[in-house]
């Protein structure tokens, strides 16, 4: 048995920190199968103290959720500050946080066409952020974003400064700089064919 060398990551685990909430079903399972081999179940004081943190969390994620969508940042900044100080391992939290991040950006810098329309619903938010982050990781890794076309022409239309593109790189690739590139590199692509089929109906 071993390690493969790897210069780059053969694959990108992204499917958000778990809850933990059957873990410990599963591993006194374990443990009393193989007990023989002297695997003894104890209780993992690490993993309890997880699990409850996680509860706390999920109850205040919908106050959370509210004072996002009716555009409260004060309370939500601070909101945030607490419950990820607290338990910082909540995937949802997370999103809310990068979320965030992106809203008070856009709104310091006076962004008028980008990733935040007024009176998107959360869910909206995290669809249209996973996506983002899909396109991104994609131009990373150089695959195909055939698929995601709609998303790029919709980045195409919003503001040049890319400031939501740019935070959700931060969080997602290794290499934002070559990433960013990439995606100027299309969405000039794409403008230069918006003009030119602008000027041919003319």
């Amino acid at each position: 048995m071993g390690v493969v060398k790897q210069e780059q990551p053969w694959c990108f685990h992204d499917c958000g920190d778990s809850s933990l909430s059957e873990y410990d079903r599963y591993r006194k399972r374990f443990c009393e199968t193989y007990k023989e081999l002297g695997y003894l179940y104890t209780i993992d004081e690490q993993i309890e103290n997880r699990k409850i943190r996680n509860r706390v969390i999920d109850n205040v994620i919908p106050q959370i959720t509210d004072a996002l969508e009716v555009g409260d940042l004060v309370y939500l900044n601070s909101a945030l500050d607490v419950a990820i100080d607290y338990y910082p391992f909540h995937t949802k939290l997370f999103y809310i946080h990068v979320l965030t991040e992106i809203i008070t950006k856009e709104k310091n810098l006076g962004v008028e066409h980008g990733f935040y329309v007024t009176g998107m619903k959360l869910n909206d938010l995290i669809e249209k952020y996973m996506l983002y982050r899909f396109l991104l990781k994609r131009l990373e890794l150089g695959n195909s974003i055939e698929t995601l076309q709609d998303v790029v022409k919709s980045i195409s239309i919003s503001d040049e400064r890319l400031a939501a593109e740019k935070i959700i790189a931060g969080h997602t690739v290794f290499d934002q700089v070559k990433v960013m590139n990439k995606l100027k590199s299309c969405l000039s692509k794409i403008r230069k064919e918006h003009t030119v089929m602008k000027q041919n109906k003319k």
